[in-house]
Order: C-alpha cells, then structure tokens, then sequence
C-alpha cells in the first residue's frame, strides 16, 4: 500500500500523481486517457480507456416453440428468461405458433411485472420487459412481499376458526400476487450479482446482502407456498368441526399461532438489527415442537379418514415454522456482519 498527498493546482482543482510503474505497464503516456469508477466502498477504479468495457446492448433471445413438445418446458424457458433479466424475448416458428402457446404466453404476461407482448403475428410474438431498476428499491420490495405473506398468513389462522365464503379467492389472489412480488425480486438480484449499477440502483450495497436477499426471499417463498396447498384442508376443517371437537381445533390454532410469531418475529429482526427477537423466534420452535406432540396425541381419538388432511396442515404448519427459523438464522446473521466491534454488540441484543 502507498500514500501519496493531493496537492492544489490552480484556485479549486486538486490533484494526485500515479506511479510510474502503473504508467508504464499500463503503456500511459501524457494526454492518454483514463476512466474512473467510484465504488460502492467508497473507493476510486481507475483504468487505461482501452480497459473499460462499452455498455453492450443485449440482443434478443429467441425461443424457437416449434422444438418444445411440452407446455411447461416451453414455460419455464419464458419464465427464466425474465428472471435472468433479459428484456426482450423472441417467440417464433417456421409456420404458426401453438394456440395452447400463444394462450400460456397471454397467461405468463398477467403474472409477470413489466412484461409486455410489443408484437404479434401468426408465427412471432416479441415480449418486452419494462423494468427500471431504481423504481423498484429492494427493501421495499422485500417489506411488500412480507405484508402478503403476513396477510396470507393471517388469512389462514382466521380461517381455522371462523372460514369467510370468499376465503378461498383470497388466498389465491394474495398468492398470485406474492408470486408476481418474489419473480421481480428474484430478477434483479439476480441482474444485481453481475452489475454494481443495479446492484447500487436497487439499494444493495455490499455483495453479502445479496446472498441474504436471496435466502430471505426463497424462504418467504416457500411459507406462502404451504397456503396454497393447504387451503382446501383448511375449509373441510370448518366443515367437520362438530365431529373433530374444540380441543383438536384449539391446538392447531395455537400451533398455528406460535409459528405465525416466529415468522414475525424473525421479519422484524431482519430490519432492524435486533438479535433478541431472532433468538425469541428460535426459542419458540420448540414451543411449536411440544404443541405439534399435544396435537398429535389429541388427533389419536380421531378417524382415519380425518386424520389425513389434518396431518397435511400440522406439516404445513411445522414447515412454515421452520423456513421461519431459518428467516431468523439469515436475520442474526446479517446484524453480526453490520457489526464494527466488540461494544456494538449491546445494540443488537438489548
């Protein structure tokens, strides 16, 4: 490492000379030019002009549908071609495109944000993606996706008790909209991890924030993912309350509850730093293991034919518990990393 002073020049310009050694192997002479980068540590990139890379302009990715003889593989070309950040896909074919296809593309453009049909015709469909990423600020997005979950959350713990007639609609538009939310998400981290611009657009400011990003928002992922399968065995709960008795009922209501806390808990430490409330919410995991035990002994004065779909919701329960602890794990970890000594440890754990 070197020191060098900056010295004034002029009224207001101050300057700094570069070692000769850089110079000459970087092939430098006077009037040459330079590029410097700030960077996001605060420190300045500098580098010969030949070195820096123009800004490419990507050129579309064409999907040929008349070489995919399934709907979902077809699918998940367009689905990850969105997620990889790519903004303009192609669609074609040598004679017509599949009505089934031209219908799932239709489908996927609902489900996606900024993804827009710009053109079609009998054998080409051209997909634009209208992202900017500085309008679309991580934490933010973040804060989003977990009021849906929260509310989906929420939705089925009411539901145990009390079922609304629409409960089923709700569920599955609080769904189709986490999806829509985690897609984006997923999008511009991933665009994130090769580009410092968007990385810096979006609010990410170190590269470890990336890993934890993406970890916070597969787990969120996969709790909203346990509703949707549950939500059927949810109303056939109502429906057979008399014959299953308030005990059972009460008990997966409170195992519910307890992973509903560690879920929530886990959320707030993530953005606030608090490490006690992360170690509150791995504490309560073993509260949702002893309710889970209670219940199941409960569940052993019930029919078989009840006994199945009840088991479904218990482990839907215990999973959503545990992609919570995890959530809490990520959120203990993030507060230690933030920390620059010994004596900050106070703030996180008071």
């Amino acid at each position: 490492m070197e020191y060098r002073r900056l010295q004034k020049v002029g009224y207001s310009t101050l300057i700094v000379s570069l070692p000769n050694e850089w110079l000459r192997d970087a092939g430098l002479r006077k009037g040459d030019q330079v590029v410097m980068m700030p960077e996001p540590d605060g420190s300045l990139k500098l580098m010969p002009r030949s070195l820096a890379k123009p800004e490419i302009v990507p050129s579309p990715f064409t999907i040929n549908s008349d070489l995919f003889d399934e709907l979902d593989l077809f699918e998940s070309f367009i689905v990850w071609n969105y997620v990889l950040g790519r903004d303009t896909i192609e669609i074609t074919s040598a004679k017509e495109i599949r009505r089934d296809y031209i219908q799932r593309v239709k489908e996927l453009v609902e489900r996606f944000i900024g993804l827009n049909i710009m053109e079609e015709t009998s054998n080409k469909i051209v997909l634009k993606c209208f992202i900017e990423p500085k309008n679309f600020p991580i934490d933010i997005l973040i804060r989003r996706f977990f009021t849906i979950v929260l509310s989906i959350y929420k939705e089925a713990i009411d539901g145990i008790t009390e079922l609304e007639p629409d409960f089923l609609d709700r569920i599955a538009n609080l769904k189709d909209e986490a999806e829509k939310i985690y897609w984006l998400i997923i999008r511009l981290i991933l665009l994130s991890q090769s580009s410092k611009t968007i990385s810096e657009k979006i609010g990410i400011k170190d590269s470890y924030e990336i890993l934890d990003y993406r970890l916070l928002v597969e787990n969120l992922e996969a709790v909203a993912s346990q509703f949707k399968g549950i939500a059927e065995d949810v109303i056939r709960l109502n429906n057979e309350k008399e014959r299953i008795g308030k005990q059972v009922l009460e008990a997966i209501y409170n195992a519910d509850k307890l992973a509903y806390s560690i879920f929530s808990k886990a959320l707030d430490c993530f953005y606030t730093g608090d490490m006690k409330l992360a170690n509150d919410a791995l504490k309560i995991m073993k509260d949702v293991e002893v309710q889970e035990e209670l219940t199941e002994e409960l569940l052993m004065s019930l029919n078989v034919k009840s006994l199945a779909y009840i088991k479904r919701i218990l482990w839907a329960i215990r999973r959503m518990a545990e992609y919570s602890a995890d959530i809490a794990k990520i959120s203990m970890r993030r507060a230690l990393v933030k920390l620059d000594s010994y004596m900050n440890i106070k703030q996180v754990i008071s």
